[in-house]
């Protein structure tokens, strides 16, 4: 197997701290939005709901995004560290107070933990939570339920996002 090249938003070998990307995510956002939902999988589920924690700690009622669905989102960070590391105390934060969507695999070994305690941060009023039996991050094709399930919970937040 030869070395694959890919475009990542994230560089790894950086040694930039999650304020850099938030100012990239928000400068996108405003020249190319603005935008209803973000879609984020993973580490990007990470480094979004980590801006949307930071945004609404800080008191600004604007958010960059008017809804959010996490596909087996990744551990929650701490928005104000100059590097990436783990949020220890959750609760010194505002909760992300936007609708959002938190979708991922019961028997998923890599992510189902990272992705709850990311649901955790979510306003509960205002989340859908929606476990898939598979051990994949997103729910496939051949199965029904799952795929039925993940386009639901996305349903709710997105008419909760345009019609609330």
């Amino acid at each position: 197997m030869g070395e694959e090249n890919f475009f990542s938003f994230f560089d790894a070998t950086s040694n930039h701290g999650p304020a850099k990307y938030f100012t990239e995510i928000e400068s996108y956002a405003t020249s190319h939005g603005p935008f209803d939902l973000v879609m984020a999988m993973c580490f990007s589920g990470s480094l979004v709901a980590a801006l949307l924690m930071h945004k609404a700690h800080l008191g600004r009622h604007h958010q960059v995004f008017q809804g959010a669905i996490f596909l087996s989102g990744g551990g929650v960070m701490d928005p104000t560290a100059s590097t990436f590391k783990p949020l220890e105390d959750a609760s010194a934060y505002a909760k992300i107070p936007i609708p959002t969507a938190n979708i991922w695999g019961a028997s998923d070994e890599i992510h189902r933990k990272t992705a709850a305690e990311l649901a955790l941060v979510c306003c509960t009023k205002i989340n859908v939570t929606f476990i898939h039996d598979a051990d994949t991050p997103i729910a496939q094709s051949r199965d029904k339920k799952a795929l039925a399930g993940t386009v639901k919970a996305i349903r709710r937040t997105v008419d909760e996002v345009l019609f609330s």
